[in-house]
């Protein structure tokens, strides 16, 4: 896991999450896409593109140009980019991606890891993108009891 040297106002994303929870709510309450081929909200998230995409596809911004969120996703040029939640007690199966991908923790627990190639890592909720090589085996947990841990993930070019 490598920390990225810049800065998001999480305050700030986190009014933009919320405004786009109330507008189009969350997709089978696990994610919402920030990005897709078609500006469609919901277009792209889980596993399943549709049969004419492929995650290189998913680069128009469905958020507004003055986001914060937009500013994220623009300055790492990151496409696919989702709002992904994990509830407590939950986990992700353990997998491969087909690119490198880059966190914003918007709201974690010290109890919420990414298990990467076997390592154990925390993503903190510190303004600060984490790149991740994804392309190996991995999974995400939140063994926290109470809290939902929320992360903004890309994947990079």
């Amino acid at each position: 896991m490598q920390k990225i040297n810049k800065t998001y106002d999480l305050n700030r994303i986190q009014m933009d999450i919320d405004f786009i929870i109330k507008k189009h709510g969350w997709w089978n309450d696990t994610q919402i896409s920030l990005q897709s081929p078609t500006g469609e909200w919901h277009d792209g998230v889980g596993s399943t593109y549709g049969e004419n995409f492929t995650e290189a596809d998913f680069t128009k911004l469905n958020t507004e140009p003055h986001w914060e969120i937009s500013r994220f996703i623009t300055e790492n040029n990151l496409y696919r980019t989702r709002i992904l939640k994990i509830k407590p007690g939950q986990c992700y199966s353990y997998h491969k991606d087909f690119s490198r991908r880059i966190h914003l923790a918007i709201t974690t627990h010290p109890h919420c890891f990414l298990a990467v190639d076997k390592q154990l890592y925390h993503v903190p909720a510190d303004t600060h993108p984490y790149l991740l090589d994804t392309t190996l085996p991995h999974t995400a947990m939140n063994c926290s009891l109470t809290h939902e841990r929320i992360h903004i993930v890309g994947c990079i070019k």
